[in-house]
């Protein structure tokens, strides 16, 4: 049952930023955007725990350590930056229907992960899951209906899910903050400043037009901010400390 909420928040809160950035990357640099999310998110998560360390040493709000940093940057370039980064480049060119059913590879990333480090056998109801699943996610947007993806938008999108679930796996056995949401701070701090170096190196700073038609955009920044990253990303990272990795990736 407590895995109910966080789940929940998963399937329909982060679900639903996928149609957020669409809106997002139509007047905005693809990777300056998800900086400008992850950096804000992170930096206020990291206050609110230095805030909570203050006033309650005694309950595990400690700093982070090199080792905690360390793991902040493997799963924040691996997770938010190359498979939150990568959608949000690839829906440029595919639709967030699409976008949708390349990330719904997660959990097939994730199995295969946990099989090769964690010698994790695929029992037969995992694998029917997994078929039906990613199936399920193709029903609904119908990826055949319009003219083929664009190839290598695609593939950004697939890589982006290869990264995110081999990162869970990854994520399970490395050094965390004993605090869930610090890790989460630490994890998107590390991402918004890889994204924004390479913004910067891709020329997206000198496209950014803040005119009147971007306020859409901005509105949907906020939200992935508030939604996407201090909501439902945190609520992913709980689950990565209390649930199997396949079940978080669900």
């Amino acid at each position: 049952m407590p895995l109910l909420g966080p789940l929940a928040i998963v399937y329909v809160v982060w679900g639903s930023t996928y149609l957020a950035l669409k809106v997002a990357v139509e007047h905005l640099p693809p990777l300056t955007l998800s900086a400008v999310r992850f950096l804000v998110a992170g930096l206020l998560l990291y206050a609110w725990c230095a805030w909570r360390r203050r006033r309650r040493p005694e309950r595990g709000w400690h700093r982070p350590t090199r080792a905690h940093w360390r793991t902040g940057l493997v799963l924040g370039l691996l997770l938010p930056a190359a498979g939150t980064g990568g959608a949000t480049w690839a829906e440029q060119e595919i639709s967030s229907g699409t976008a949708a059913l390349l990330l719904a590879t997660i959990p097939l990333w994730i199995v295969l992960g946990t099989r090769i480090v964690d010698r994790e056998r695929i029992s037969a109801p995992v694998a029917v899951g997994l078929v039906a699943g990613i199936a399920g996610v193709g029903v609904l947007v119908n990826p055949f209906s319009g003219a083929a993806p664009d190839p290598l938008a695609a593939a950004v999108a697939l890589g982006g899910a290869m990264c995110w679930g081999l990162g869970s796996v990854y994520g399970r056995h490395a050094p965390h903050p004993e605090q869930p949401l610090l890790a989460s701070a630490v994890e998107m701090i590390c991402a918004g400043a890889a994204l924004a170096v390479l913004g910067g190196l891709g020329g997206e700073f000198g496209r950014i037009d803040l005119s009147a038609e971007v306020t859409v955009s901005l509105v949907a920044v906020g939200y992935l901010i508030v939604f996407g990253s201090l909501l439902a990303y945190s609520a992913y990272e709980w689950l990565l400390r209390n649930a199997p990795a396949r079940i978080a990736g669900t």
